[in-house]
């Protein structure tokens, strides 16, 4: 197939654009881009906007698009990317922010386009990369489809033979498309333990991707840990008798107290993710410890100097209400720390709280 241009018309593309004049058009009425002698630059496009989109000269709108600040819908001010010709899609794009017909269908989830295309086009089509017009990059129509979760279009590329299956497979995985993941595995897709990575988020892949083969589990737990999942961390816990006192660490710093909620269910000892926690402000973490795992007054202490250290307020309060008894010399302790770090809120905290457990109504100097 040599030519350059594809005969088929965007059915997805029903607006009545007879007479249209352009808001970027030079003057109002110049609905016939007479600006330019250029066909191309009469031609209409319409953008990607949400939830309708608008309808440009494709040269009014490259010109706008020329300034880099520049690249909102002048009419919407949503993203207008990719843009679609209106008359005519093009085998191969030559302009940056439109995309080629097999891009564009599968891009708008147009399955009929699509086939129709693939059928009539050379068999390597299927397997062809075309420029986003999103990023510039080359992509794979099974990677769109995949990362749109658009199942119609996936088994139409694949009974064309489509085969760039492990690379969907971790687009599908990211967005959270069970029904993908199960297609593309069933097609042979075996990249599971990276995909496994992709899916945390979506605890329904990462189930499937386990069941399937995937076998990461500490890639995942870590995974699940960083991105707050903690229906994803319980799912990647199936070896309880591993040791998972290093994830409360790691837990407690990120502040995510349901995961370490359910690492504590499954027997992780804390360490000193309680100081680790105070010194990051988490109070919520903090409050998940003090319910579920009994902590030495010591430890408390250690914690509220990590707190005032840090000028973590909130969490130092939450700890002095919480303290099982007053101990005057780990308060100082804390006390000095606060103020050598220039922590006024929590200095005057302390020191309120010394002079009330001591009686005076002096300042400690």
């Amino acid at each position: 197939m040599n030519s350059t241009s594809f005969s088929f018309t965007n059915s997805s593309i029903s607006n009545n654009v007879s007479g249209y004049v352009c808001p970027l058009c030079p003057e109002k009425t110049n609905a016939e881009a007479q600006f330019s002698d250029r066909t191309v630059d009469k031609a209409l496009v319409q953008t990607s906007c949400q939830p309708k989109p608008h309808t440009y000269h494709l040269g009014c709108i490259t010109r706008h698009f020329e300034n880099p600040a520049n690249r909102k819908c002048v009419i919407c001010d949503h993203e207008p990317l990719p843009l679609y010709r209106v008359d005519e899609a093009k085998l191969f794009e030559d302009s940056p922010y439109c995309e080629a017909h097999a891009l564009a269908a599968c891009r708008r989830g147009d399955m009929e386009s699509l086939n129709l295309f693939l059928s009539a086009a050379a068999p390597e089509m299927a397997n062809r990369k075309f420029r986003s017009a999103l990023t510039g990059k080359q992509v794979s129509l099974l990677c769109v489809a995949a990362s749109r979760g658009d199942i119609a279009c996936l088994k139409v590329l694949i009974s064309k033979g489509a085969n760039d299956l492990d690379t969907a497979l971790l687009n599908a995985a990211a967005g959270g498309h069970v029904e993908c993941l199960k297609l593309l595995i069933e097609k042979g897709a075996n990249n599971l333990n990276m995909a496994l990575k992709s899916a945390i988020g979506h605890v329904d892949c990462v189930r499937l991707l386990f069941e399937a083969g995937a076998d990461d589990f500490g890639g995942a737990q870590m995974m699940a840990i960083r991105k707050g999942d903690s229906a994803s961390l319980q799912v990647a816990l199936k070896n309880e008798s591993q040791d998972l006192s290093h994830l409360t660490i790691f837990c407690a710093a990120r502040g995510h107290a349901e995961c370490f909620r359910v690492l504590t269910d499954h027997g992780a000892k804390i360490g000193l993710s309680l100081q680790v926690a105070a010194n990051f402000g988490h109070v919520d973490v903090v409050r998940v410890i003090l319910t579920n795992v009994e902590v030495t007054s010591g430890s408390m202490y250690l914690a509220l100097w990590a707190a005032a250290r840090a000028g973590k307020i909130d969490c130092m309060k939450f700890l002095l209400d919480n303290v099982p008894e007053i101990n005057l010399l780990s308060l100082q302790a804390s006390l000095e720390e606060a103020r050598d770090a220039g922590h006024t809120e929590c200095v005057e905290c302390l020191e309120k709280t010394i002079s009330s457990a001591r009686g005076l109504s002096c300042t400690i100097l």
